[in-house]
């Protein structure tokens, strides 16, 4: 379900929730330091 960007990166709706939930598991694990 990817599709090609105009500048030739690829590109997922899914992607970017992937990213955000990586970064929120990121920072609950800085925070339970």
């Amino acid at each position: 379900e990817f599709v090609a960007e105009r500048d030739g990166r690829w590109w997922s709706p899914g992607l970017a929730r992937d990213l955000v939930l990586s970064a929120l598991s990121s920072l609950e694990l800085a925070d339970a330091r």
